[in-house]
């Protein structure tokens, strides 16, 4: 993630990222889309919005790290962009509890349906659609 406020922190502790690797059980089968952001929203200065309207997808489903950092601005750009938007909260995760509560409180107000991993999961198991459990 690029720095844009190094007065906050040293600009040098970013570049951990550079030699990252996805975890050995979570890499990419050959016909994955791999999209590297270089911001927190998984839209911004990314293809993403182009590849899930050439699939015809409406939906998005939200699980990682940071709950009230990439997730939450994923879940916001997606909602501003016309999708449904579904946020796992047990499959997302921050380093303070209360900020992770705080987020899915505001993200239950308007911008996801917030559903534990097995409620999408029964949902898509069932009906295929998420947003119409």
């Amino acid at each position: 993630m690029p720095n844009r406020y190094a007065h906050i922190r040293d600009p040098g502790e970013a570049t951990w990222f550079v030699n990252s690797r996805v975890w050995h059980e979570l890499e990419p089968a050959a016909e994955d889309v791999v999209i590297r952001k270089p911001s927190y929203g998984a839209f911004c200065d990314t293809p993403l919005d182009t590849i899930l309207r050439n699939l015809k997808r409406d939906t998005i489903i939200i699980c990682g790290t940071l709950t009230n950092y990439c997730c939450g601005t994923t879940a916001r750009q997606g909602y501003e962009r016309g999708y449904f938007v579904v946020f796992g909260s047990d499959v997302t995760a921050t380093d303070e509890p209360g900020q992770h509560e705080a987020e899915l409180r505001v993200l239950r107000r308007g911008f996801a349906r917030v559903l534990t991993s097995r409620e999408i999961i029964t949902a898509l198991q069932g009906t295929g659609e998420v947003q119409s459990a």
